[in-house]
Formats: structure tokens, C-alpha cells, sequence
């Protein structure tokens, strides 16, 4: 992608059980949590870059969770295809349900890549939903980037 083009993407996801989590009771009032977690997800329905499409993600995942409400906020690393690399960081807001659900939507922006995509940039939206705490069942994201 030349540095002028622009580009729409959007993707699916699914994510399996967290290969790390931790949660730490704030202490302040009841249900206050700090919540750290990294969830490795596959494409479903994969984002395209650079003609190359995307393979899997990782994101590291803090969330700042108390009663119904969470405030989430981390890092992505989406691997593509060819093995090239974007980098993503982004917050949000998030609904916990005493079922364990949760969604949550925010905001994200590239803050690099690696190979293709070294030098990309953009920003845009996501949104999830999560049957389970523990398991992220879908992750969606669309945004209108410009990248190299």
C-alpha cells in the first residue's frame, strides 16, 4: 500500500482460554478489580493489509472492572499470512454481566509493523463480546486506515 491509499478493513475473531490471567481485588469497595489477561485469537473471518491477510493475534489486556463496568486498555500483535507483524494499542469501555458476559467497545490505533506493513498507520473501532470472562468468543474490528 502506497502511504496516500486508504483502506477499509474488517475482521472476526475467536479467542481461546487466556494463556495467562490474573486478578487482584483493588480493595477499595466490593467487586473492584484489576484484571490482567493475554488471549491468543485465530481470523475467522481474516482482516486484509497489504494484499496479505491475517493469521492469528495476541494482546496483552488490562481492565480496570467494578460492579457492571470495566475500562480496558492494551497492546495487539496481529501476525499475518507471510509472518509480517502490525502493532496496535487500544481502550475501551465494558459491560460485565453476573452471568460472566461481557462486551466491551472502543478505540485502536496502529503504532507500527513489520515487513509489508512497517510504517502503517490508522486507527479505528472494535467491538467484543464474550460469553465467559475466561473466553472470548468474538472480536470484531473495523476501521479506515493508511498504511505503506
Amino acid at each position: 500500500m502506497s502511504a496516500a491509499a486508504q483502506t477499509k478493513i474488517s475482521g472476526t475473531a475467536k479467542c481461546g482460554k487466556p494463556e495467562y490471567q490474573l486478578a487482584v481485588e483493588a480493595g477499595d469497595r466490593k467487586g473492584h478489580m484489576l484484571v490482567v489477561f493475554k488471549p491468543s485469537c485465530t481470523w475467522t473471518m481474516p482482516i486484509e493489509m497489504a494484499g496479505v491477510k491475517a493469521k492469528s493475534y495476541t494482546a496483552a489486556i488490562s481492565s480496570d472492572a467494578g460492579g457492571e463496568r470495566a475500562q480496558d486498555r492494551g497492546y495487539v500483535v496481529v501476525t499475518m499470512e507471510n509472518g509480517d507483524q502490525a502493532f496496535a494499542k487500544f481502550q475501551g469501555t465494558g459491560l460485565n454481566k453476573q452471568s460472566g458476559a461481557h462486551s466491551d467497545e472502543g478505540t485502536w490505533t496502529f503504532t507500527g509493523g513489520t515487513g509489508v506493513l512497517k510504517g502503517i498507520t490508522g486507527k479505528g473501532t472494535y467491538k467484543r463480546e464474550r460469553r465467559r470472562m475466561r473466553r472470548m468468543t468474538r472480536s470484531r474490528a473495523s476501521t479506515r486506515l493508511v498504511g505503506r
